[in-house]
């Protein structure tokens, strides 16, 4: 976004140099140039959530969402590296299709520490789904702390449908 706010910052830089104030810069009969600035393609909804402080919040958080269906907020808790590598509506469509498969996350067991360097974690859940005929899945969960809150780094806590596809 910053990239984005100097380049556009340039662009009015030069058209200041070329055009004074005041003047379309066409002489009479001549056409003009608008030129028109977006964002389009951008992995991030514009939604925000607050900053997940605790391990815990951050799973009790997913799974809320997860209960509702809620997979833009799910999407916000993933770090922001995995969400520049993943666009929010690949992501959706797992989810979507994994409700197909599995009826959507349910829960998960008590998260259980396998590895901890100050920034890095690691925790193993059984993952329990609104299928009764699916049996929980036991996956290991990358969390990643970054400014003091906490983001899931890897795409293992999703269901079924998104096993190798993050």
């Amino acid at each position: 976004m910053k990239l984005l706010k100097k380049n556009i910052a340039v662009l009015i830089v030069i058209a200041g140099v070329f055009l004074p104030a005041g003047t379309t810069g066409c002489q009479s009969g001549e056409s003009s140039v608008s030129i028109s600035v977006g964002l389009s393609g951008c992995n991030a909804p514009a939604r925000t959530i607050p900053p997940q402080t605790s391990i815990e919040a951050l799973f009790n958080t997913y799974f809320t969402f997860a209960a509702n269906d809620d997979f833009e907020g799910m999407y916000l808790l993933m770090s922001p590296e995995f969400r520049n590598k993943n666009e929010f509506a690949k992501f959706e469509k797992v989810m979507r299709d994994d409700l197909k498969i599995s009826g959507g996350l349910k829960g998960g067991s008590k998260p259980e520490e396998v590895r901890n360097n100050g920034r890095y974690f690691s925790y193993r859940i059984a993952l329990e789904y609104n299928n009764q005929r699916m049996t929980p899945r036991t996956v290991v969960v990358d969390i990643v702390m970054i400014d003091g809150a906490y983001y899931f780094n890897n795409g293992m806590l999703m269901p079924l449908a998104a096993f190798g596809k993050f």
